[in-house]
């Protein structure tokens, strides 16, 4: 702000330079009268003629003086004008010189806050440290989660019969990861729905499960059956209900919730369906040949013509013996080359029955369509899965054969020789 004035007062002095000096000044300017003027302008004029006189005859040269004489006798003859000149005293001088010095940078000042805008105070003060130090404490002052979920905590002990408050409440304490009040707090929303909100019962299940550690068993299950009680085709409790059937070892109830909400999906392609046929196919990978195979709309390009049986013998690489233990899952699966990343084919072992000799064919399509012979190429797998889930993870161990074509009889053999990082 100093530099501001420090300008502000220089600019005035600026001013001052101007307009004082001169009222102090000594000299008293000499301001002619009319007559005095009219005589100058006269011996002027005659003057320019007596310098051009070659360009006038005698004769024209004396009438043109006469004229011009004439005219100055009009102008002077009876109309004697003179301007009076006042003369201020040396005191007078002085007290109108330090009025002047004062009004004029008062009235600067003042005419430049009316005429300002009501910022210039901010803007002649700005600092950006000032400025960022500002907006860190704007940031500071808005509201954050907590204070809007202690204002909508407040709100509904004052009207606890809210059940769109309850379960607004429930979704902020889920997003904040306070499982336990989440669940109350749904508890509280579904009580007052009359237990008939399919929505809410299954964020309801979510909660009870995550502060359980993700698990469905119990309580969430229950709960997921109400929902699906009120509404049976309500897709996310078709999902938590595949999920904790799953959990409980009954794949066949699994694949069947997650088939009813596959059904409802128009477009098989899309990343909700191949997520649900993914979890299908783990389903099916506990059961072997034992599950009813789900239907799909979807169907492969380019169908090969006859019938592909694959025989394959697997072992597992003795430098990798040491890593897997006699009950690890061992999943022989056929998948396509170009296609779906659901197995074609899959048939389910353990370690310690290797080596082996398996056969996959079509008849073991885990999908209608999805058949090996449906897919020019193919590629066989197996893997040894230290989780028992058909999901890759870090640790299991694999091999792979090179691409395949379809439509015939054939023999592979593969060596399980690589650990996945």
């Amino acid at each position: 702000m100093l530099w501001f004035w420090i300008l502000t007062f220089a600019m005035i002095l600026l001013g001052l330079w101007f307009i004082v000096p001169p009222m102090l000044s000594k000299k008293t300017p000499e301001i002619a009268g009319n007559d005095d003027l009219n005589v100058a302008i006269y011996r002027q004029k005659l003057i320019e003629l007596e310098r051009n006189d070659e360009n006038f005859t005698e004769k024209q040269l004396i009438q043109t003086k006469l004229e011009l004489e004439q005219s100055l006798l009009q102008d002077v003859g009876n109309k004697p004008e003179t301007i009076a000149i006042y003369t201020l005293t040396a005191k007078t001088q002085k007290m109108v010189t330090a009025i002047v010095a004062v009004i004029v940078p008062v009235s600067a000042l003042l005419l430049y806050a009316e005429l300002s805008p009501p910022q210039w105070e901010q803007l002649v003060k700005y600092n950006p440290g000032d400025a960022i130090q500002t907006q860190s404490q704007s940031q500071s002052n808005m509201p954050s989660v907590d204070n809007m979920v202690a204002k909508l905590e407040a709100r509904l002990q004052e009207n606890p019969t809210d059940p769109k408050g309850w379960d607004l409440l429930g979704r902020s304490y889920f997003v904040m990861g306070r499982y336990n009040e989440a669940a109350n707090a749904y508890s509280q929303a579904s009580k007052l729905s009359n237990e008939k909100n399919a929505d809410i019962l299954a964020n309801y299940a979510e909660s009870v499960a995550m502060s359980n550690n993700r698990n469905m068993q119990g309580k969430p299950e229950q709960i997921i059956d109400r929902a699906l009680a009120v509404q049976p085709n309500h897709a996310k409790s078709l999902w938590l209900a595949g999920t904790a059937a799953l959990q409980a070892g009954k794949y066949n109830k699994a694949i069947l919730h997650w088939q009813t909400l596959l059904d409802m999906h128009q477009d098989k392609s899309s990343e909700g369906a191949q997520t649900l046929l993914k979890q299908i196919a783990q389903a099916r990978s506990y059961l072997g040949d034992k599950a009813a195979a789900p239907s799909v709309a979807q169907k492969p390009t380019n169908p090969v013509k006859g019938k592909t049986v694959v025989q394959v013998s697997v072992n597992l690489d003795s430098k990798l013996k040491s890593k897997a233990s006699p009950d690890d899952t061992v999943f022989i699966f056929a998948r396509a080359v170009q296609g779906p990343p659901m197995p074609l084919a899959i048939v389910k072992k353990q370690v310690k029955d290797l080596p082996i000799t398996v056969s996959l064919n079509d008849a073991m399509a885990m999908v209608p369509d999805m058949t090996m012979s449906n897919f020019q190429q193919i590629y066989i797998g197996a893997r040894v899965s230290k989780s028992g889930d058909a999901t890759p993870k870090s640790g299991d161990l694999q091999g792979r054969s090179t691409p395949i074509n379809t439509g015939k009889a054939q023999n592979i053999k593969i060596t399980i020789s690589q650990e996945i990082l």
